[in-house]
């Protein structure tokens, strides 16, 4: 078959292709569309763009001086000079696929591709722009050339491109892309050997150009590492290097609780030694040291060795376990999470399993009530139902219904069922007179009702808030997220049950972790299902990420050392049992400080109160 027939036969696949819903590699014609482009489609089409959009997305500002910019600058320049007129052109993007440099290339190439918005400013993501050299390259993480009826967008079909992502030697993060481009027509196999000749020289000034904190820290990650027999991590606020028994033992969400662990013990010092316990729930010997250059720190060290009987561990309050011994519960896993905050939700739906009646559960909007609710059911399951939810017996009720089917929750609670009411601070004022009579019904009873609403009530739901005995707070998202990876795993895991569920890349877990989640657990859930979909059931990455989502919000964004402060503060508070004199004391602070800390994080101190041990 000739190359024009060829040529012929793929778009008659394309059109088939990309207008048949169930497009099937295995299908004989579409065997000519090779099967990376095929998943590119795919991808694609999942997203919502469609071949005829012509708006790419486009930014103004373009950032002149930048490492990517510095390293890339000379080898762009000599790569210019040989294609100066050339029937190609050189395309640099940075790690959002933004085209931030375009070089070379016949006036006729560059009218073209001006046309076609290939240049300074657009956004070639994959996710925005469809199948193209710069995004797919990014998206797969490697050298891949798109050309002609390839792309997924119509007004880039006449063009053939290469393109590779730039790797940062130290911090192995992608930098951005080079891609060479030209005319379809004009393609031709030198291309890419071309890029990927320029890559590794962009790679290696890289190197050259580093930081001397980032070569500092190398040499002394390499040094400890050579001692062996212990694994090893080096952290700063730009680079994380582990060696291969860190790997092993270290999972994503580790590298933040690490340095938020470090900085909360190093205070004045250069070095600690103490246990500390991973995302996995194994608990380590660690030793951390400070790496400074004068009186500034440029980052630490930590080497660790597992503790002989590390095993996983699941803490709970000493009230709890007293209480265990009374009343036999069904056993059931902890709530995902490591925070204190989950910790601690953790051991008070434990304490209020014991004693049935009305309990109140509290918190903002997509927090995690309703799951906190049916924990809390799971805990009054009989013991021979130890571990499962058992929906025959929990009624799930939006409060604002509770007028009309008072009677029928009724029945629910006298056949010892769990009923859930919802949203109870959203019943108007007429409809809150049969609501609190049913509360004080449930509390003469001990039936097994619980009610969700927002931490501060306002106006009638006022009166029902003050007839519990029992009120529960669940922590806001942006105060606990060391769990997200935690999370993470739960919501992947529900969506692929029994089989190897998908993980978050690195880069993507310490994004996730910097935002401020005013949508709570909710909208970390939309963001990671929908993360999902597109990673195709791969690892996913900070490319899968809806838009918006990819960089790090820095007007929200909490530093290490903030996180760190926080979870000192609600240590503190927890110790305590909620007395803010106590707690402040022993942070050595004034009391006065501590109120002002805790309203900066937004921490609603009431919910460290010790509750009140239930009736014997």
């Amino acid at each position: 078959m000739s190359a024009a027939a060829a040529d012929r036969k793929m778009w008659s696949e394309r059109s088939r292709a990309l207008t048949d819903t169930a497009m099937k590699p295995a299908d004989g014609g579409l065997r000519v569309i090779r099967s990376e482009i095929q998943d590119s489609w795919r991808r694609c089409q999942m997203t919502g763009i469609t071949p005829g959009t012509d708006d790419i997305p486009f930014t103004q500002d373009v950032p002149e001086a930048s490492r990517l910019r510095r390293a890339a600058d000379p080898i762009l320049a000599n790569l210019a000079g040989k294609l100066t007129d050339s029937p190609a052109t050189i395309l640099l993007a940075d790690s959002a696929a933004r085209i931030v440099d375009r070089r070379a290339g016949a006036p006729e190439l560059r009218g073209r591709l001006d046309a076609a918005s290939v240049a300074p400013g657009f956004m070639y993501a994959e996710e925005a722009t469809g199948t193209n050299g710069i995004g797919t390259a990014l998206e797969e993480r490697r050298l891949f050339s798109v050309r002609g009826g390839e792309h997924f967008r119509e007004s880039l079909q006449n063009l053939a491109c290469v393109g590779k992502p730039i790797i940062h030697p130290i911090s192995r993060n992608v930098e951005g892309i080079l891609d060479i481009t030209c005319a379809v027509s004009e393609a031709n196999a030198l291309m890419e050997p071309l890029v990927e000749a320029a890559v590794r020289e962009i790679e290696q000034r890289l190197y050259e150009l580093a930081s001397q904190d980032e070569r500092a820290l190398l040499e002394e990650f390499l040094r400890t590492s050579r001692r062996g027999g212990s694994a090893v991590i080096t952290l700063s606020n730009d680079l994380v290097m582990a060696n291969p028994a860190a790997s092993r033992l270290l999972q994503p969400a580790d590298q933040a609780l690490l340095w938020n662990w470090a900085c909360l013990r190093l205070g004045t010092r250069d070095e600690f030694i103490g246990e500390l316990q991973l995302a996995s729930s194994r608990e380590v010997l660690a030793k951390v040291r400070r790496l400074e250059d004068g009186r500034r720190t440029m980052g630490i060290v930590v080497e660790m060795r597992p503790k002989p009987d590390g095993k996983p561990l699941r803490r709970t309050s000493a009230r709890a376990r007293q209480q265990r011994k009374v009343v036999a519960l069904a056993a059931v896993p902890p709530l995902p999470g490591r925070s204190k905050a989950t910790r601690r939700l953790d051991g008070e739906l434990d304490v209020a399993a014991h004693d049935p009646g009305p309990a109140l559960i509290t918190g903002e909007h997509g927090v995690g009530k309703r799951f906190a609710a049916r924990r809390l059911h799971q805990r009054w399951s009989p013991e021979g139902q130890a571990g499962q939810l058992c929906e025959y017996d929990l009624a799930m009720v939006e409060a604002t219904q509770a007028r009309s089917l008072v009677t029928e929750i009724r029945d629910h609670l006298t056949a010892d069922a769990t009923v859930v009411l919802r949203h109870i601070d959203a019943v108007p004022d007429a409809a809150m007179t049969v609501l609190v009579g049913l509360i004080e019904q449930a509390n003469e009873s001990a039936w097994r009702l619980i009610v969700t609403g927002a931490d501060v009530p306002q106006g009638a739901a006022l009166r029902a808030y003050a007839h519990f005995k029992r009120r529960i707070g669940v922590s806001p998202l942006a105060q606990r997220t060391d769990e997200i990876e935690d999370l993470a795993v739960e919501i992947l895991s529900r969506k692929a049950p029994g089989r190897s569920a998908q993980r978050l890349q690195t880069a993507t877990l310490q994004t996730l972790m910097a935002r401020a989640w005013p949508g709570n657990v909710r909208e970390l859930e939309s963001v990671i299902e929908s993360a999902a979909a597109r990673a195709l059931g791969g690892d996913i990455g900070l490319q899968h990420l809806p838009p918006g989502y990819r960089e790090v919000t820095t007007t929200k964004a909490r530093s290490a050392m903030e996180r760190a402060e926080l979870d000192a503060l609600m240590t503190a508070l927890e110790e305590a049992g909620g007395n803010k004199s106590v707690a402040a004391q022993r942070l050595g602070i004034a009391r006065s400080t501590l109120y002002r800390k805790a309203r900066e994080y937004g921490i609603d101190t009431d919910r460290f109160v010790t509750p009140a041990a239930p009736a014997q």
